[in-house]
């Protein structure tokens, strides 16, 4: 029988890649639909601030700075922004005497500690070629994600605040977490794959708060509804 893959967040981009690695022939076969909640396709510019300064992914239970040892975890390199959608030129970190691309962020994250700054530049460097392409699945995809929130897009270090310091924060739209340009991805796959793809674009939800959403919910609950029906 066939399955309907449905991921969140970073899930999104496992079940990418496993699809990747899958002849079309199976997946005509066994996949009968793909079904993303809030897809981190090209990464997101999150993923450099939870390096600067620790997440808890708006917990109040959790402390940011007891959760630098992000900084070890290789799922956090793969998330770090894509050149498709984040050019060597554009600025995503800002000290005052110098600015940090996506071209040499591994810079930036050696200035903040040399041991665990190094460590990422290996850990990106073996996960860089992952996803890069960003190619489609090559399934029925629903894209489902939020907008409206605001998310980081650079980070902002006032004289003598780096490396000691947080830096000030330049939000942009997306759904908290993960940068709009990165959710949308998907939309460049409608003319790169012959099977459908359903996008949903929703305010004001956040990344995690989405999963208990009665509209999220009913959607994806109609959306699945539907495919089954086929």
């Amino acid at each position: 029988k066939s399955v309907i893959f449905m991921s969140h967040s970073m899930g999104s981009i496992m079940t990418l890649y496993f699809l990747h690695s899958q002849p079309q022939s199976w997946k005509d076969k066994y996949v009968a639909h793909f079904v993303s909640l809030a897809g981190v396709w090209a990464g997101t510019t999150q993923a450099v601030r939870v390096f600067a300064e620790g997440t808890n992914l708006n917990s109040r239970f959790l402390s940011e700075k007891h959760l630098l040892w992000e900084r070890t975890c290789p799922s956090l390199a793969w998330l770090m922004p894509n050149k498709k959608k984040w050019n060597d030129t554009e600025v995503i970190v800002q000290i005052p005497d110098k600015n940090f691309t996506r071209a040499n962020l591994t810079d930036f994250f050696k200035g903040l500690s040399t041991e665990e700054g190094t460590n990422m530049e290996y850990m990106i460097e073996d996960t860089k070629n992952l996803l890069e392409d960003l190619k489609p699945p090559n399934v029925p995809l629903d894209c489902i994600h939020s907008s409206k929130m605001p998310t980081a897009e650079k980070l902002i270090y006032p004289p003598d605040f780096f490396p000691l310091y947080d830096p000030k924060i330049i939000f942009g739209d997306g759904d908290g977490t993960v940068n709009l340009r990165s959710l949308e991805t998907c939309l460049d796959w409608k003319t790169e794959q012959k099977q459908e793809i359903f996008h949903a674009k929703l305010q004001n939800l956040d990344h995690v708060e989405m999963l208990r959403s009665k509209e999220v919910i009913s959607l994806v609950a109609s959306r699945i509804q539907l495919i089954n029906s086929k």
